[in-house]
């Protein structure tokens, strides 16, 4: 078996709603020190064998878990 992790990020300048309230609700609740909140969508997708997962894994990032209009991917291997 082996695993890759795929992290979706927003690019720079696309506007993340679900950060933004996190954002604000820390204000509301005091915590003035944080200026900015970055979130990312975590995937983790564990294959039976690894011949041909990278490949599969970047189609998969690439046609289904992001948007390549609005978001950017990174790809690891965390485990075998």
């Amino acid at each position: 078996m082996v695993t890759f992790r795929v992290e979706v990020r927003y690019l720079p300048g696309v506007e993340d709603p679900e950060a933004l309230t996190v954002r604000r609700n820390l204000k509301i609740l005091g915590y003035n020190s944080v200026s900015d909140v970055k979130m990312a969508r975590i995937y983790d997708l564990i294959f039976e064998n690894e011949k041909d997962a990278l490949i599969q894994v970047e189609k998969l990032a690439r046609d289904l878990l992001s948007n390549p209009v609005i978001n950017s991917y990174t790809i690891t291997k965390t485990g075998e």
